[in-house]
């Protein structure tokens, strides 16, 4: 960052906030918009909204904020800068959901990341998982209506180990079924991907998802009470070789994936006491294949 710029306040962004708002509500009331969404998903009503919003914009900002910004933007219509800047702003507020914004990040950032991302905007309805150049995995408990997540395999397995008599999942008896056991995902780390998960709102089952990501296949699980949208950073645009299912590794009634460990008071000691037990199963275990 230059330090000798001098760059915008909150106090100016919330200026030109202030216009925008003004210009979106006379659009929407001028042309009988019922929702936003028939602006969202229509380039052209886009253009005429960024077009009225410059108009707007050339008239009521102040001599102070027009300053502030003088230096990164053009006031003069006819130089463009303004209208590429409105434009952007535009896009950005119907395109940026959760999902559309964890993108822009890993897309555009460097290092090894494994996020869970939420926002106050959409909290009661969605989350995002995320993985880049570190492990994330993402397990769904139907019976039990939990859904863990962690950088570490053995660590959404908590859910095996515990009882949740608060559960709100929809699977009342004790009858098993390929669709009920526990699963997990591991997301692709060495590529990168997100995982959106999103459980509705009210009468709204589809997940919320904004424009750029709407072509991304909707998988559900949690009984078909969680959407589950996956993108591959690597494969952007592309079709991923293998579906949600093909890559779901059942967690319960699944003889390779033990149930954690009881809590100790001391899990060194505890580790140091197990090294003869494991050393013994692997004896066994090779006695065993080479007998086969």
């Amino acid at each position: 960052m230059d330090t000798d710029t001098t760059y915008p306040t909150i106090e100016d962004y919330d200026e030109i906030g202030k216009i925008f708002d003004k210009a979106l509500d006379e659009y929407v009331s001028t042309n009988n918009v019922n929702t936003l969404e028939v602006i969202s998903s229509s380039s052209e009503k886009r253009s005429n909204l960024a077009s009225a919003m410059i108009h707007s914009l050339s008239l009521l900002i102040d001599s102070s904020t027009r300053l502030a910004f003088s230096k990164f933007i053009s006031f003069d219509i006819e130089e463009g800068s303004l209208g590429q800047f409105i434009q952007a702003t535009v896009d950005a507020f119907f395109d940026n959901d959760l999902l559309q914004t964890v993108r822009t990040f890993l897309e555009n950032s460097k290092g090894s990341f494994g996020l869970c991302v939420a926002t106050s905007i959409e909290a009661h309805r969605q989350v995002c998982i995320a993985a880049k150049g570190q492990t994330n995995s993402v397990a769904f408990y139907p019976r039990k209506g939990v859904i863990c997540y962690g950088s570490e395999q053995a660590a959404v397995k908590a859910g095996l180990n515990y009882d949740t008599p608060q559960g709100t999942s929809k699977y009342k008896n004790e009858s098993y079924g390929a669709d009920e056991d526990a699963v997990r995902l591991d997301l692709d780390d060495l590529g990168g991907e997100i995982c959106l998960l999103d459980w509705g709102y009210g009468s709204d089952s589809e997940p919320a998802v904004s424009p750029p990501n709407r072509h991304l296949s909707v998988d559900k699980l949690m009984g078909g009470g969680v959407n589950v949208v996956l993108f591959h950073l690597s494969i952007a645009g592309s079709t991923p070789l293998k579906t949600i299912s093909q890559r779901l590794v059942v967690m319960e009634n699944n003889e390779f994936i033990k149930p954690l460990l009881n809590d100790c008071d001391d899990p060194v000691l505890a580790d140091i006491r197990d090294i003869p037990r494991i050393c013994s199963n692997i004896q066994e275990d090779w006695k065993v294949r080479l007998c086969v």
